[in-house]
């Protein structure tokens, strides 16, 4: 009889090993993202996704969604002439 759950084990070992690498690559990013706004609160995120460099443009939106509902940070004015607040 064959054992169906052959590598099972280490499939989901690597699996959840890689979960826990994004997770902290994605904070990582996202504090990127924080930090760059932090010094320009007028970059934008095109600027955002050239300053990182390995990002496009839709995943510095994806982190900075985040960090919105966090309340962390909020954008005051319209995309062109507005600028980035971070909230205390």
């Amino acid at each position: 009889m064959k054992n169906i759950n052959y590598g099972v084990d280490e499939a989901v070992d690597v699996q959840v090993e890689n979960q826990h690498e994004n997770k902290k690559t994605t904070k990582k990013t996202t504090e990127k993202i924080y930090d760059i706004i932090k010094e320009n609160p007028y970059i934008s995120t095109k600027d955002i996704s050239e300053t990182i460099g390995n990002i496009t443009a839709d995943g510095v939106r994806y982190h900075i969604n985040k960090l919105k509902k966090l309340g962390v940070l909020e954008r005051v004015g319209a995309d062109k002439g507005g600028y980035w607040k971070i909230k205390s």
